[in-house]
């Protein structure tokens, strides 16, 4: 049996059973990921051998997806912004996760400094590992962070707080003059 890159000796597996069928029983620990691979090798009464290598069996995975975020306005990427409203913005999720996601991650702006308005509230569509919303931006201003949900098939669950934002900048700039009058202010 092979365990990633780990050879496991056939010995430390003991098999039980009888005729065509035997098992056996493998505890996983919690710290493992891998994919775990299997080589079976049986000769049946006529001397008839038969041997397998390397046969994938299944997959360990204890770690919780990945998650990378991107924002883009009208298609030109603007990570941190500033936006102002009205900006029609994309957030673009993308997950690394050895199997799949059980469901549509969740996504949720959430405030820094951000004051003045309203978040709005931003669902995710895709499928595999790619999921994006499209949003638009409201009155306000400040910093705004995402909070980021999903759970993989194996059950694991990454719950992102704090997540890459942006900001956004409704206040026009001021002004301030200052007249001299022969070099004298």
């Amino acid at each position: 049996t092979q365990i990633g890159n780990a050879t496991v000796p056939p010995s430390d597996i003991a098999m039980t059973g009888s005729g065509l069928e035997w098992t056996t029983t493998y505890t996983v620990q919690p710290s493992q990921n891998a994919t775990v691979k299997i080589s079976i090798a049986a000769a049946d009464t006529a001397g008839n051998s038969i041997a397998t290598t390397s046969v994938t069996a299944f997959v360990i995975d204890n770690a919780a997806p990945g998650l990378s975020l991107a924002y883009t306005r009208s298609g030109s990427a603007n990570p941190a912004g500033p936006y102002r409203s009205g900006d029609v913005v994309t957030v673009t999720a993308t997950f690394t996760e050895a199997t799949a996601l059980a469901a549509t991650p969740t996504f949720t702006l959430v405030p820094g400094t951000f004051s003045n308005g309203s978040l709005p509230l931003v669902t995710l569509t895709g499928t595999g590992l790619a999921f994006s919303g499209t949003f638009k931006i409201p009155e306000g201003d400040g910093t705004v962070t995402a909070s980021v949900g999903a759970s993989d098939l194996a059950g694991n669950s990454l719950n992102a707080t704090g997540q890459p934002g942006f900001t956004i900048d409704n206040t026009p700039p001021t002004v301030t003059l200052a007249f001299t009058d022969s070099g004298t202010a």
